[in-house]
């Protein structure tokens, strides 16, 4: 009896697992559906990030990229953008938001939203559990919500920012 195909299958699986661990296997995926905008982006200048951001279903194959979730404009509400800290199970790949905790209240965002340049700064800086979905509700006033897991082996908690706008031009 020839286990030859067996082996050929078991082979594939490992090989395709042991990629995905590395963070390789999402490097030729993205996310069905996400549209980049030309010229919008999310700058952190406290940790370096200055990254394109996506409009999308679901935050599926980002990769390095920044989600955008909430309200469409800017000057309408809580302006929602999520990304990944780690890129991998490993968490050995810096995502955008590997960072994120180093940014401190007072620090400032820039987001670049169609032809705008939103300047907001960061008024709270915290750990919040993933149950905390309220820190993605609309808000009387224009503000800035970023937040990302916590590399913790298990991603139990999520570090937030949010930031008060303070200019348009």
């Amino acid at each position: 009896m020839n286990n030859l195909p067996n082996k050929k299958i078991s082979s594939v699986f490992l090989i395709g697992l042991f990629v995905m661990v590395l963070g390789f296997g999402t490097l030729l995926t993205h996310a069905a559906g996400a549209e980049t905008m030309a010229g919008n982006r999310l700058a952190l200048p406290t940790i370096g990030v200055d990254q394109s951001i996506i409009e999308s279903a679901t935050i599926a194959g980002i990769r390095e990229k920044v989600w955008h979730r909430g309200v469409k404009n800017p000057e309408d509400g809580n302006f929602v953008l999520v990304a990944h800290n780690t890129l991998n199970l490993l968490g050995i790949a810096k995502g955008t938001f590997y960072d994120l905790p180093k940014v401190k209240v007072g620090d400032q965002a820039v987001v670049y939203w169609n032809g705008k340049t939103y300047t907001y700064k960061i008024t709270k800086a915290q750990i919040v559990p993933p149950s905390a979905v309220q820190i993605e509700f609309n808000t009387p006033t224009p503000v800035l919500t970023a937040y990302s897991c916590i590399w913790t082996g298990n991603a139990k908690n999520r570090f937030m920012i949010r930031g008060d706008l303070i200019s348009v031009e």
